[in-house]
């Protein structure tokens, strides 16, 4: 489905390029103002968006979430600000969902290694596509039933919209 693809993608995109503008300037905070900052920033960062999770990811630490998701950020074999991305499902029983998950390596600080995760339910994504199927649908069928191509029913509800004002 296209518009899935489409969505997919943007969702993708968006996370890519937050997660990397936040890892560069905890960078700069990191090499100046230490790890603890570094944490307490991305705990304020997670507490700012309810539907966007943030974590800092220690190599070393135990990576295993709450939700049961490993983490695959390895130092080894990632360089500084590299992006891996992949789909999770997280959490047991019926609060399983399906995340997003996208990671930034850190290059480097005080012989520690680290990266950036970045989270987000994919749930809304397959409500919008699902939404728009529907619609699609529904406007096929009255289409049809009024005897007129779906452009013209579309064009005819536009003008009725703008005909009300």
């Amino acid at each position: 489905m296209h518009a899935f693809s489409q969505l997919d993608a943007s969702m993708k995109q968006n996370q890519r390029l937050i997660a990397t503008t936040l890892a560069a300037a905890l960078d700069e905070v990191w090499s100046a103002e230490g790890e603890s900052r570094v944490r307490d920033l991305v705990r304020r960062a997670d507490a700012a968006k309810s539907e966007l999770d943030v974590r800092w990811v220690r190599q070393g630490e135990d990576e295993v979430r709450l939700t049961g998701v490993k983490s695959p950020f390895d130092a080894v074999s990632t360089t500084p600000f590299e992006v891996v991305q992949r789909i999770a499902t997280t959490g047991d029983g019926n609060g399983r969902q399906e995340r997003l998950l996208t990671y930034v390596s850190l290059p480097d600080h005080e012989s520690v290694a680290a990266a950036l995760e970045v989270s987000e339910p994919t749930a809304p994504r397959r409500q919008y596509v699902r939404a728009a199927v529907i619609e699609a649908l529904l406007s096929s069928l009255a289409a049809r039933i009024l005897g007129v191509d779906r452009k013209t029913l579309y064009r005819r509800l536009s003008s009725y919209g703008d005909s009300a004002e």
